[in-house]
């Protein structure tokens, strides 16, 4: 599998894990960076980053979830560590703010691990992390 046709592989677990774990909500917003997707229908930027699944509910609830997809090679990079913080920074001002992380399932303490790290420094306690269970790679 290259890494691209793995990392589509990993996003689409997210999407439909995100989907399952929030919804069925009526009034959710599900924004997906997808090259298939038009540019008004893909996820904000966040601190020049931008998440692979963004879901943002427009009611009363006003849960917010970030998702983002790694596959092996990407996990312990510097670049997902700016991406992880600048997500972080972002989501503890809100409410109800989650990130959720797809990966190789046998990378899945080592996302754990740099996440809860980065999530200390930024003081986002408040953010709940969901690592995905056996996802493929």
């Amino acid at each position: 599998m290259t890494e691209s046709s793995a990392h589509y592989t990993l996003v689409e677990r997210l999407l439909e894990d995100m989907r399952t774990q929030f919804g069925p909500v009526d009034d959710l917003c599900i924004l997906i960076d997808d090259g298939s997707v038009p540019l008004d229908s893909r996820p904000p930027s966040i601190g020049g980053k931008i998440p692979d699944v963004h879901i943002r509910s427009v009611g009363s609830a006003r849960l917010l979830a970030l998702g983002e997809a790694k596959t092996a090679q990407d996990v312990d990079t510097e670049h997902t560590r700016l991406q992880l913080a600048e997500y972080f920074r972002y989501l503890k001002h809100h409410a109800s703010p989650f990130l959720v992380l797809a990966v190789p399932w046998h990378k899945k303490p080592l996302i754990a691990s740099i996440a809860a790290k980065i999530q200390a420094e930024c003081g986002a306690t408040n953010v709940t992390v969901i690592v995905l269970n056996d996802c493929p790679g």
